[in-house]
């Protein structure tokens, strides 16, 4: 089992994504994924990369230690909510999940995997950077994550399924208006304008 310390960031564990620019989807998007009715079956899954942050904004207090936070982080409520029909997936667990979940998403036929946390920041163009590119643990969450998940793919041979990070993350997502916020969970508007 990887272990860190609590001056360590919790991707330091991980290898660095291979893919240092995956692919994005914006807000508008989505939303018309998730109100496009025409199809039965559901092809895309979005994954809330969220753990501690889900919670602690609303109270204005700065995120514990990784030693002080809840093991447990199912029962908490969605810090402002999240979008609808997410797994909650935080991204200190993801990496070594990976092959496990390739193998879930695959046989169910998933197409587009759609990875977010609180406020993505995606490359769009230039080359791609290098050493800290991911630095910190919010902004870059999401294109960490479907960095790695990009890498896994490609490593499989699947030109199928598509790993993607939502452009702006959630903040982006409730920031949008109304449409968009109809199609959330759990939505509170105080985080949001807080």
């Amino acid at each position: 089992m990887t272990t860190h310390d609590s001056t360590t960031p919790w991707y330091a564990v991980f290898p660095e994504p291979r893919n240092m620019s995956p692919p994005s989807i914006t807000s508008a998007e989505i939303l018309g994924l998730l109100e496009q009715d025409l199809k039965v079956e559901k092809d895309f899954v979005l994954v809330d990369l969220r753990r501690e942050d889900r919670t602690i904004r609303t109270t204005g207090l700065p995120p514990l230690p990784l030693s002080q936070t809840p093991a447990d982080f199912s029962s908490l409520p969605a810090q402002g909510g999240t979008i609808h029909g997410s797994l909650n997936l935080p991204a200190q667990t993801l990496h070594p999940a990976i092959p496990t979940l390739y193998e879930a998403f695959a046989a169910a036929g998933v197409k587009k995997l759609i990875f977010y946390c609180e406020d993505d920041l995606v490359l769009s163009s230039g080359p791609p950077l290098t050493g800290g590119v991911f630095a910190g643990s919010s902004a870059h969450r999401g294109a960490r994550a479907a960095g790695w998940f990009d890498d896994y793919i490609s490593e499989k041979g699947n030109t199928q399924m598509q790993s993607l990070v939502l452009v702006g993350g959630i903040n982006a997502w409730a920031d949008a208006g109304d449409r968009y916020v109809q199609q959330m969970d759990g939505f509170q508007g105080k985080p949001w304008r807080d």
